[in-house]
């Protein structure tokens, strides 16, 4: 098979040494047949009068001496460097080499896994048929997939913001993949057969997961003009967005076995790489280009590799530039059409914030330039209503129930941009004075009280006295996003107790019992409400996870958090990755941290989750996905 732009290899399967597979023994077997079976053979076998791969140093010369063996699987080496001459990842100079810097220390979290790494290449240089190119040959781009793509050529007159992004611009046929007209391509036909698989699995499991709150089965073959329809509609006209859907969609199934890691990284490099310039503004802000960049950084969210605390990888990098898009359509066009999923990326940039791996950028940089869309907007659209907005039974409190989600996600944005200030101050410093100490502790104590007073002023007074049980007589899709509000509360007010300042509960507070008391209870309420998701099989509801940490964290019951790591295991089947299963491994190993403490004489309050999570390489980017 071969592969399109920046070829690292021209035939072969591609691996990934950060995107682990599940699939290595089954490529093991299948390159084991590939050499031993007759059948395989490329055909008339040539005399090898070259020397071992290892040393050859031309394409020409590796593609003679692979004639002379049958297929196997290739291996490629795969690092955000790899991409450093990629306009899109160029960061804002022109100049080759500028832009190869710019990626380079967006890119600063693997550098520290370059051991590991350079050991394994070590071990392939030692074999003579295993090649490590150092740096990828950029060859001319080949169609994406079942799509021919013409290459278009960048016009200079690009407002400068936005001659960093490129992507592949084409009119393609508007056709269903289903349709009779694929009868005339049967070269494409196996691979069709395929990315329908992909695309039927995204439509059905993944975009459930993303498009949140769902519209209920009654309604969902209705919505012709919702945003779930939205991402296939587009892939028909933009194949990088076609290949991300793939991506995303096999990268899922290969962790059930109904696919290879191998299919979701082609299809993830071809989603990358089968692009050409864009030719305007309109292009390059297209819907296409804003889903492609959604979806990639869904991927790499999901994908289990090695994260360092503040690291910015691909997921990063994906994310800057969907914040470059998001603003140049806000500029360009006022009100923005895919406003939901603004409103997803801001959530997924906060959590990541808030477990220490992000910087809250994206968010920050919509509230800053009033880029936040109106809070109607919060939910995908519903194209059985006449509003295209609710449903009719939905409307009475709905402005208030969205409001007040709103203002949390607004809030919680606060505590974690400030809970990075603080761990950068005190990461800055070599020791940490008192003075320091009774400041960062003003400011947590000022994002408390109006947190504290937010809710109390702006939750709907029919809610306020049982949130649990007062929510079960609301609206489904409201009554979703009063719980999302609520949970998120409760999580935020336990995180800036616990969680801004390393160690923080042993330092003392006014009324510190009560305080403590208090928090206590609100991990039970999380216990609570979690525990209905269970019993009602609401595993869609995701957003439950990071608060089941919080909550097994904070509590000082040891029943508490068993429980909380075992409501936490029931949702680990229903996600994309594996992020839910890396955070279960992170909370038994802060419950172990904490028993240890408590049996030695000390106290669980010194266990802080963040250097466990450094100390066992389980930083976490999201919990749910």
């Amino acid at each position: 098979m071969q592969t399109s732009r920046r070829g690292v290899v021209r035939y072969g399967i591609v691996s990934h040494p950060y995107k682990s597979s599940r699939n290595d023994a089954d490529t093991d077997n299948r390159t084991a047949q590939a050499r031993q079976s007759p059948s395989d053979s490329p055909g008339p076998r040539h005399d090898d009068d070259l020397p071992p791969f290892a040393v050859l140093t031309t394409d020409d010369d590796r593609e003679r001496k692979a004639e002379t063996r049958r297929p196997g699987t290739f291996g490629v080496v795969v690092t955000p460097e790899s991409f450093s001459e990629l306009p899109e990842y160029a960061g804002t100079s022109s100049s080759p080499n500028s832009r190869r810097m710019s990626v380079q220390s967006q890119a600063s979290s693997f550098s520290n896994n370059t051991s590991s790494l350079g050991r394994s290449l070590s071990r392939g240089r030692t074999d003579p048929n295993v090649v490590v190119l150092d740096r990828f040959e950029d060859v001319s781009p080949t169609s994406a997939g079942p799509f021919p793509i013409p290459s278009p050529a960048r016009r200079p007159s690009l407002p400068d913001g936005l001659q960093y992004l490129t992507i592949l611009t084409s009119s393609l046929p508007t056709f269903s993949p289903s349709s009779s007209s694929l009868s005339a391509t049967p070269s494409h036909t196996p691979v069709l057969r395929v990315d329908n698989y992909f695309i039927s699995h995204f439509r059905h499991y993944v975009l459930p997961l993303l498009v949140q709150p769902q519209l209920g089965t009654s309604t969902n073959d209705a919505l012709t003009n919702s945003t779930r329809d939205m991402f296939e509609v587009e892939a028909l006209r933009f194949a990088p967005l076609h290949h991300a859907i793939c991506a995303v969609s096999a990268l899922h199934l290969s962790y059930n076995g109904r696919a290879t890691m191998e299919e979701a990284l082609q299809h993830y490099h071809q989603a990358l790489s089968s692009q050409t310039s864009a030719v305007s503004p309109d292009e390059l802000l297209s819907d296409g280009a804003f889903l492609r960049h959604f979806l990639l950084f869904i991927y790499d969210i999901c994908v289990p590799t090695q994260h360092e605390e503040g690291s910015a990888g691909m997921w990063a990098i994906h994310l800057n530039h969907l914040q470059r898009i998001a603003t140049g359509r806000h500029e360009m066009r006022g009100r923005e059409r895919l406003a939901y999923l603004v409103w997803t990326i801001c959530e997924l940039d906060i959590h990541a914030c808030l477990l220490g791996s992000g910087s809250c950028g994206f968010a920050r940089h919509v509230l800053q330039f009033n880029m936040l869309p109106p809070i109607e907007q919060q939910m995908p659209f519903c194209g059985t209503s006449p509003s295209g907005r609710y449903f009719a039974n939905e409307i009475p409190g709905i402005a208030d129930v969205l409001a007040l989600n709103q203002g949390v996600l607004i809030h919680i944005a606060n505590i974690a941009h400030v809970a990075q200030d603080i761990r950068q101050e005190a990461a800055d410093r070599e020791a940490v004075s008192p003075r320091v100490t009774a400041r960062w502790q003003a400011t947590v104590s000022r994002l408390q009280a109006d947190l504290s007073s937010f809710w109390a002023q702006r939750c709907p007074d029919y809610l306020a006295l049982d949130p649990i049980a007062s929510a079960q007589n609301l609206p489904y899709r409201v009554r979703y996003v009063f719980e999302h509000a609520y949970l998120m509360y409760q999580t935020a007010t336990i995180y800036s107790r616990t969680s801004m300042l390393k160690c923080q509960r042993r330092f003392p507070i006014a009324n510190q019992q009560e305080v403590f008391a208090d928090t206590e209870r609100r991990t039970l309420s999380i216990m609570r409400l979690a525990s209905t998701y269970l019993a009602s099989r609401h595993l869609d509801r995701r957003h439950v996870v990071f608060p089941l940490f919080m909550a097994g964290f904070a509590t000082t019951q040891p029943d508490v958090k068993i429980q909380a790591l075992d409501v936490i295991k029931a949702f680990e089947s229903t996600g994309i990755g594996q992020n839910t299963y890396a955070t279960r491994r992170l909370l038994t190993a802060v419950y172990e941290g904490q028993r240890r403490f408590a049996e030695a004489g000390g106290k669980m309050e010194d266990v802080d989750w963040f250097e466990v999570a450094r100390d066992r390489s389980l930083i976490l980017i999201n919990c749910g996905l």
